[in-house]
């Protein structure tokens, strides 16, 4: 009786360590509260600056808020309701053709907010800051380089984040180009983006 009593008892601990040792374990992924990330956007929008006329008839026209951005920057969550993103990088939009060329270029800096509403969508703002945007020719489309003063403006995006490492925007940008003996320039632009968050 004595050893069947010892038995029974070994039994129940054994089977309590074995539903101990297979009970699962729960884990929870804690995102890294400061990420680096790599943009890429296409923007368009604000006044005419340059129209090209082809030799078909046809003409292309430049906007002041056209383009393709490409950017890098660090992206900081704050806590689970807040971020902030800090990024530079280099806007450009072209007219070509084979026997020449005109861009403009310039190279913003931004430094935006953002709530979030869930895990997936955020909203934010802030200031962009852009320096030195410059407009130059080559080929039959030659001329000096003009350079309007540095500028500040305002943004506003919206952004969906599909899992760690990628985001997609909707943004809208607020900025006028100034240039001495000039009248001011409209450079508005919307656009989409996408990031990769490392």
């Amino acid at each position: 009786m004595f050893t069947k009593t010892v038995f029974a008892v070994a039994a129940i601990t054994i089977a309590g360590a074995v539903q101990a040792q297979v009970a699962p374990v729960r884990t929870i992924l804690v995102p890294a509260p400061m990420r680096v990330m790599l943009g890429f956007g296409v923007v368009g929008g604000g006044d005419d600056l340059v129209t090209a006329q082809r030799t078909n008839g046809g003409s292309d026209t430049l906007k002041a808020g056209d383009g393709v951005i490409f950017s890098a920057g660090i992206d900081y969550r704050v806590n689970p309701a807040f971020s902030l993103q800090a990024s530079a990088g280099y806007h450009r939009s072209q007219i070509s053709a084979d026997n020449g060329k005109v861009e403009f270029t310039r190279v913003p800096v931004e430094l935006l907010g953002f709530y979030h509403f869930n895990e997936n969508w955020r909203l934010g703002g802030g200031v962009r800051y852009v320096s030195k945007p410059t407009l130059k020719g080559s080929g039959v489309a030659n001329m000096p380089d003009f350079e309007f003063n540095s500028t500040t403006g305002g943004v506003i995006e919206a952004e969906y984040l599909l899992g760690r490492n990628w985001g997609f925007q909707l943004r809208y940008v607020h900025e006028t180009l100034k240039a001495d003996g000039y009248r001011d320039t409209n450079a508005d632009q919307a656009g989409l983006g996408v990031r990769y968050y490392f």
